[in-house]
C-alpha cells in the first residue's frame, strides 16, 4: 500500500491496512494489534524508535505517550510527521518538543549511535525512520546537491507531462509542476539519498566497531517509491512500479550470503514474519505475511506467487491527480489493477518494464 501510514503499519505488524486499521494517512493504528517490538520485547530485548512514525492520528504534531500506543517501543525520539529537515524536532516521555538543529537525518543518525553504544551489551530493535528523500526534494544539504547537476540527469523512458485535465485540483498541481523540473526535483531526490548513504555508512562503522556485526541483522527499506514524473504522474498512492518498489537490503553475516540477491517476490507484509524466520522466534501469532527467511539464507524455498498491492483509501497527492480507489496483484511477469470503475491496468513487466504499454 504505497503511502506513508498504511505501510508504516505493515512494516510493523507483518498485516494488512485492512487488518491493522491504519488504511489511509493519519489514521491511528489499532492497538489491539502486535507488533515486532511487542514480540521481542517479550524476548527480553531492548526496544527503539527513532524518527518518523506517522502512526498516531492527527495532528500530525501530537505526541505518543508512554503505553500502547508506542506499540511496544520502549526508547522513544520521534515525531508522528514532520517533513521540515532543516527545523526537525522529535518527543521522547513528556510532551516537550526538543528541536534539532541542522539537517535532521544527521542528527537521528548520533541518536541511533548513541542508543546502541549505550545498549551494546543488551539484545535490541532499534528502527531508524528517516523522513527523506520524502517531499519536500529540496531540503537537503548544498554538499550534497553539488553531486548532482539536473543538466545531466537521465530521465526514464516513461516520464511526460503531467496531464492537467485529469486532475481534480488543478491549482495545487500547477503549483507543484512550476515548483520543480523533473530534472531538478531527481537531482534533489538523488541528493537526498547520498545523504541517507552516508549517515547508514557511520552506523555501520559503529556496529562494526563495537564488534556487533556478526550478530546483528540490518535491514535498509521504505515504505513507498515516488512517481517524479514517471506516467505523467508525481509522488505515490499509485500502482506503478516507481510507487510500489522499495529497496529490500538486508544483511546477517554468517547467515544470509553476502552479495546474493534474489528474483522471489517480497511485500512490506511479509518482513516482520521473514525477521523472526531468521531469528528463530516462534511468535504464536497469525500474520498476512509469510517467512521467507529461507530464501534470504539463499535456500530454495517456497516463494510468493503474487503480492497484493492497494489505495484503499486515496488522499493527498493520489486524489489530486485524479486516482480513484483501486486493489491489484504482481505476479512474476504482470501487474493487474481494477480502480472503482473496473479493469484499469495490466502490463507484461517482462517484456514492457517501463510499463508504457496498457494491456
Amino acid at each position: 500500500a504505497p503511502v506513508c501510514t498504511p505501510a508504516r503499519g505493515t512494516i510493523l505488524t507483518g498485516l494488512y491496512p485492512f487488518h491493522h486499521k491504519a488504511i489511509t494517512n493519519d489514521i491511528p493504528i489499532s492497538l489491539e494489534v502486535k507488533s515486532i517490538a511487542n514480540i521481542l520485547k517479550g524476548k527480553g530485548y531492548k526496544t527503539a524508535y527513532i524518527g518518523k512514525w506517522h502512526l498516531d492520528g492527527v495532528p500530525r504534531d501530537k505526541f505518543t505517550p508512554p503505553g500502547l500506543r508506542r506499540l511496544g517501543f520502549d526508547w522513544w525520539a520521534v515525531a508522528n510527521c514532520n517533513h521540515q529537515y532543516f527545523n526537525g524536532y522529535y518527543y521522547q516521555d513528556t510532551d516537550r518538543k526538543i528541536f534539532i538543529k541542522g539537517y535532521e537525518p544527521d542528527y537521528q543518525t548520533e541518536l541511533a549511535i548513541k542508543f546502541i553504544t549505550d545498549n551494546q551489551d543488551t539484545p535490541f530493535c532499534l528502527y531508524l525512520s528517516y523522513g527523506p528523500p520524502h517531499a519536500p526534494y529540496e531540503l537537503v544539504p548544498e554538499k550534497y546537491k553539488k553531486i548532482y547537476d539536473p543538466q545531466k540527469i537521465h530521465l526514464r523512458p516513461n516520464v511526460r507531462p503531467v496531464d492537467i485535465s485529469k486532475v481534480r485540483n488543478k491549482q495545487r498541481v500547477e503549483q507543484m509542476l512550476t515548483q520543480y523540473s523533473p530534472e531538478q526535483a531527481i537531482a534533489f531526490y538523488y541528493a537526498a539519498i547520498t545523504a541517507l548513504d552516508w549517515n547508514l555508512g557511520r552506523l555501520l562503522k559503529k556496529i562494526e566497531e563495537l564488534k556487533l556485526k556478526e550478530n546483528t541483522i540490518i535491514i535498509f527499506t521504505s515504505d513507498h517509491g515516488d512517481m517524479l514524473w514517471s506516467q505523467g504522474k508525481l509522488k505515490k498512492e499509485q500502482p506503478w512500479e516507481e510507487s510500489i518498489k522499495v529497496p529490500l537490503i538486508i544483511r546477517y553475516p554468517g547467515v544470509i550470503p553476502a552479495g546474493g540477491q534474489t528474483a522471489e517476490l517480497i511485500s512490506l507484509v511479509d518482513l516482520v514474519p521473514t525477521i523472526l524466520g531468521l531469528m528463530e522466534i516462534n511468535a504464536d501469532l497469525a500474520f498476512d505475511g509469510q517467512d521467507l527467511s529461507d530464501i534470504c539464507r539463499g535456500k530454495r524455498g517456497n516463494g510468493k506467487e503474487f503480492i497484493y498491492l492497494m489505495g484503499q483509501v486515496i488522499v493527498d497527492q493520489g486524489w489530486m491527480l485524479g486516482i480513484n480507489e483501486w486493489r491489484g496483484i504482481k505476479t512474476r511477469d504482470f501487474t493487474y489493477i481494477k480502480d472503482l470503475n473496473g479493469p484499469w491496468l495490466l502490463y507484461d513487466n517482462i517484456n514492457d518494464p517501463y510499463q508504457m504499454v496498457n494491456l
